[in-house]
């Protein structure tokens, strides 16, 4: 007699394969975390829309590309009468990571440098980015903090 036992894994590779880039947005004066008070989207140097007027955000997950050495990011910030963007260029190295055929190759990314480009006019009232930060370098399935972005809100 013989006894066949067969298990079978669940595999959800869009839940539990998920690479993203986590920010967190803290008042420059307080190192606090501090929610935007002006609507917030974001944009590819390709014109691609990350994110789409968010409000009230203190966090952000954002996508990596994963052939490219950097990213450039357009944070444009929008208040009821201005609008600024600001620039984020986040260096990395790409790096393949596999984990299942039926999950495929997934990008882990380690930060290098990030930098910041501010805007060349301030617009009153309305928020700046002050200063970034890299607190992670590592960027893979782990939610961790990686880069804070410092601001000061105009209001």
């Amino acid at each position: 007699m013989s006894l066949l036992l067969c298990a079978c894994q669940e595999n959800n590779c869009t839940m539990e394969n998920s690479v993203v880039c986590r920010y967190s947005l803290l008042d420059s004066e307080t190192g606090m975390e501090s929610p935007l008070q002006d609507t917030l989207s974001i944009f590819t140097t390709k014109g691609k829309r990350i994110i789409n007027r968010a409000i009230n955000v203190s966090e952000l997950q954002l996508p990596m590309s994963h052939t490219l050495p950097c990213d450039t990011l357009l944070l444009q910030f929008t208040s009821e009468t201005a609008r600024a963007t600001d620039t984020i260029i986040v260096s990395k190295t790409n790096i393949p990571h596999f984990e299942s055929l039926e999950c495929g190759t997934s990008y882990f990314h380690e930060i290098s440098n990030i930098s910041l480009k501010p805007r060349k006019n301030s617009v009153d009232g309305l928020t700046t980015l002050d200063s970034v930060r890299i607190v992670n370098t590592h960027i893979n399935y782990d939610q961790v903090t990686n880069l804070h972005l410092y601001h000061h809100t105009g209001h």
